[in-house]
C-alpha cells in the first residue's frame, strides 16, 4: 500500500555461454521497468564483484520513468582468464529496495582457432552502398580437429554487415585454415559495430569466438556545382546576413 517507485530488472540474472578469453560475447539484453506508482529515477548502473573487469555494460536509462515505463541495458562478457567468472550488475535508483542487482556468470575458455586479423574496420562507406569485401582467416591452432556448429553476425547493428563467401568446412583439421568474408552495407549515417561470431566444438564442448566489425555510414558526396550558403545572425536587434558562394569541383 506504499506509493513509491520500484525498479524491476528482467531477467534477474544473465548466464553467458562459454566464451574464448579476450574476445567479446554477443551482448545480453536486459530491461529495467518501473513497477511502482511514482516516477523512477535511475542514478547509477555499474558492475561490481569478483570478476567485474570481465563484464561491461551500456544503457539508455537517462530520465525519469513513470509506472510501466522501461529502459534497456546491454551487458557483454569478455573473459580475461579461463574458468568460471562472475560479477553483479548494480542498479541504483530512488526506488524501494535500491540498489537492485543482477547476477552475471560465464566461463572463459582457451582459444581453439586463431582469427586473422582479429577484427575488421571498414572505415567510411556511403550509406545505401556495399563496401568491398574483407576476409577473416580462421586457423585451427589446437591439437585436434574442431567443428563449426554455426556462424553469424550478431549485435544491435548486425543488419549493416553482410556475410560473403564462407569456406569453413563442418570439421577443420589441425593446422588447416578457412575463410569468412564480410561486406559493410550501412543503412544510414553514423558509426556501426557488430560481431562475427563462430560457435566451435571440440571434445564435446562448444565455445564462442568473435571478431569485432566496425564502420561508419556517410552521406553521398555533394555533386559538382556552385552553391550559395546564407548565414543569419542578430544581437540584440541588429540583423546581419552573409552570403557565401562556393564551388564544388
Amino acid at each position: 500500500g506504499v506509493a513509491a517507485p520500484v525498479a524491476s530488472p528482467y531477467p534477474s540474472s544473465a548466464m553467458f555461454s562459454p566464451q574464448v578469453i579476450n574476445t567479446p560475447s554477443i551482448p545480453a539484453s536486459l530491461s529495467l521497468t518501473n513497477i511502482g506508482t511514482l516516477p523512477l529515477t535511475v542514478s547509477g548502473i555499474a558492475i561490481s564483484g569478483t570478476n567485474a573487469g570481465d563484464f561491461s555494460q551500456t544503457n539508455n536509462c537517462t530520465s525519469s520513468y513513470p509506472n510501466g515505463a522501461d529502459c534497456g541495458i546491454s551487458v557483454t562478457f569478455t573473459p580475461t582468464a579461463t574458468g568460471p567468472r562472475s560479477a553483479s550488475l548494480v542498479i541504483t535508483s530512488n526506488g524501494l529496495g535500491s540498489p537492485q542487482t543482477v547476477g552475471l556468470t560465464g566461463t572463459g575458455t582457451q582459444s581453439l582457432v586463431t582469427i586473422s586479423p582479429p577484427s575488421l574496420s571498414f572505415g567510411n562507406q556511403v550509406y545505401g552502398t556495399i563496401s568491398s569485401p574483407q576476409t577473416l582467416t580462421v586457423t585451427n591452432t589446437s591439437n585436434g580437429p574442431v567443428a563449426f556448429s554455426s556462424h553469424a553476425i550478431a549485435g544491435t547493428y548486425a543488419g549493416n554487415f553482410l556475410i560473403g563467401p564462407y569456406s569453413c568446412p563442418s570439421t577443420l583439421a589441425v593446422g588447416a585454415n578457412c575463410t569468412a568474408s564480410v561486406d559493410f552495407a550501412p543503412e544510414t549515417t553514423g558509426p556501426f559495430s557488430a560481431l562475427y561470431s563462430f560457435s566451435i566444438n571440440a571434445n564435446g564442448v562448444t565455445s564462442n569466438q568473435t571478431a569485432p566489425l566496425s564502420g561508419t555510414g556517410v552521406p553521398p558526396p555533394t555533386p559538382p556545382g556552385t552553391y550559395t550558403i546564407n548565414v543569419y545572425g542578430s544581437y540584440p536587434d541588429d540583423v546581419h546576413t552573409l552570403s557565401i558562394q562556393t564551388t564544388v569541383q
